[in-house]
């Protein structure tokens, strides 16, 4: 069966779910799934997640999971992801779109569902937007990253974007350094501005900065990349500048993107990942890849399991691409967060 007819069977089968249960949950014994149609910040944060992933990648035992590759399909510039995974007493699946035209005509980039389900049943449990759980899901991943990658007394946080995984990433870095002074660089000026007016109202005592991308790069010990962008969106520099610095690169999912400049991918000789397939989903891994045949790649899994804060003396880059199991692990959280679910 091809991936398009899985995925129209898969939308099918939720939408079938759905009818039966509205139409059954009076009878006893039947499960309703229950639709979350408010904000789910109200119930999860950034900083629980990163907890939630610390304490998963510190087991030794998967407990029965299923994480296949998700799928993809190419539509033009557009792409569909089917993202399932297994885990404990849950199934959890994820549909995804991604436009990234849509940023010049002012609408999100990502559109995506999550559903979860009983895992001996497949009853669903809970449904709703999907676009706030990967805003905090993945940034969840980078402050993973962060907390054992980026130097313990870094005080100074660089974002190059504006949009969700920007302002979560800013979430998830207050979460795990004591950041007083944040960089933020895009090429549009008023997305910048009204980035710099929220944060300002949500923090406060944080000093913001709206510097250009070599004093972007200069002045922050923490630099997180957060675009759809085809092209590096890091200039070169000189290799001086990029000592003791930690990347947190979040963009490049497919392919066809690239936020890092070859320079530091043909310099560094290990590139830490979220999962193994960023070595082939990504295009900044990609590149790596060709550009030297003997990098290493080192997993958070790996990372966290050594129990350690890593000390650098020269650019380290974490490259997150996002998995299914974190989408689930989340997804769980806040199911079991819920009042009047549990």
């Amino acid at each position: 069966m091809g991936v398009s007819r899985v995925i129209r069977k898969h939308v099918f089968r939720n939408v079938l779910f759905l009818w039966y249960d509205l139409k059954n949950h009076v009878n006893e014994g039947e499960t309703l799934m229950k639709f979350i149609s408010e904000d789910i910040t109200k119930y999860i944060t950034v900083k629980d997640i990163i907890e939630e992933y610390e304490h998963f990648h510190s087991q030794r035992d998967n407990q029965g999971m299923i994480n296949p590759d998700r799928m993809h399909v190419e539509d033009d510039s557009r792409t569909a992801l089917l993202m399932p995974a297994f885990y404990e007493n849950y199934y959890a699946v994820k549909l995804v779109g991604v436009a990234p035209r849509n940023i010049d005509i002012g609408k999100p980039m990502v559109h995506s569902t999550m559903t979860l389900y009983k895992r001996d049943t497949m009853e669903p449990l809970i449904t709703f937007d999907g676009n706030k759980l990967t805003g905090i899901r993945t940034a969840a991943i980078g402050g993973l990253g962060m907390k054992y990658l980026a130097p313990k007394d870094a005080a100074t946080l660089g974002i190059v974007g504006t949009g969700v995984q920007a302002w979560t990433h800013l979430e998830a870095a207050l979460s795990v350094r004591d950041i007083h002074t944040l960089y933020v660089y895009s090429r549009k000026e008023e997305k910048v501005a009204a980035f710099t007016e929220k944060v300002q109202e949500h923090f406060p005592n944080l000093n913001v900065v709206t510097p250009n991308l070599r004093d972007l790069i200069r002045k922050s010990e923490i630099i997180v990349t957060a675009t759809g962008s085809s092209i590096p969106v890091l200039p070169e520099v000189d290799p001086s500048q990029w000592e003791a610095k930690h990347i947190t690169a979040v963009g490049s999912f497919n392919p066809t993107m690239q936020e890092i400049p070859d320079s530091i991918l043909r310099g560094i000789p290990s590139i830490f990942v979220d999962q193994p397939t960023a070595r082939k989903e990504s295009g900044d891994m990609i590149k790596a890849g060709e550009l030297r045949d003997d990098t290493e790649f080192t997993t958070i899994e790996e990372v966290v399991q050594k129990g350690e804060n890593m000390e650098i003396n020269q650019v380290n880059l974490f490259k997150c691409v996002g998995s299914s199991i974190y989408d689930l692990l989340a997804t769980k959280k806040l199911y079991e967060t819920l009042p009047d679910l549990n």
